[in-house]
């Protein structure tokens, strides 16, 4: 009874968090080309491909549901075109830290599509939220702030049995992918199924 009580809350938490981190929002027309990343704030806005751009985007959680990430890439990343109309309406919000690099707070699950796909030339707009690049002396700072401030996803349910079971357990900050890396070969993810069934419903 405590384990079905325990994955309710989470997934009743996620429902009211999502309308807090949507970012479906349509380009401002004065968005630059992500370049020397130092150069941009609070509330600016950046793009570049995928290609260019992947080794400065570091993910905030260690899991994805694989079988989301599948759906998104045959759904809405089955060609260049409908990547590209994919990503114009996903605006990528971050956090820029140390080194003046970013860390992603949403559409984590797009973005192993798009690493999926063989679309790297994909343009992605970034929209910097917060700015702890001058707040933190190191990463245990940086990531003790975004712990702090809810903005990391640190839940990993043990896989048994081919399926993640209950409960879940917080993973340490240094067990985060450093990038994005999602192909046919090897990922940088924990599969976690309890989050395909969420994206689902």
């Amino acid at each position: 009874m405590l384990v079905r009580k325990q994955l309710f809350f989470q997934v009743v938490l996620l429902f009211l968090l999502l309308p807090l981190t949507s970012t479906k929002t349509t380009k401002s027309k004065s968005t630059k080309k992500c370049g020397d990343l130092s150069t941009i704030s609070v509330s600016d806005e950046c793009s570049g491909k995928w290609k260019d751009m992947k080794e400065r985007m570091h993910p905030t959680q260690p899991t994805l549901g694989f079988a989301w990430v599948e759906y998104k890439l045959n759904n809405y990343i089955s060609s260049k075109s409908k990547a590209q109309k994919e990503l114009n309406e996903k605006i990528v919000p971050v956090c820029k830290g140390p080194e003046n690099d970013v860390w992603i707070l949403d559409h984590h699950h797009v973005l192993a599509a798009l690493d999926l796909s063989t679309y790297s030339s994909t343009k992605i707009t970034i929209h910097i939220v917060c700015d702890y690049s001058s707040v933190t002396n190191t990463m245990e700072d940086f990531w003790n702030k975004m712990i702090q401030n809810e903005m990391t996803y640190l839940m990993i349910r043990q896989p048994t049995n081919n399926y993640a079971s209950l409960p879940s357990f917080s993973l340490p900050w240094e067990k985060v992918p450093w990038i994005i890396n999602f192909n046919t070969t090897q990922t940088s993810f924990i599969d976690d199924p309890w989050r395909s069934l969420v994206g689902f419903s």
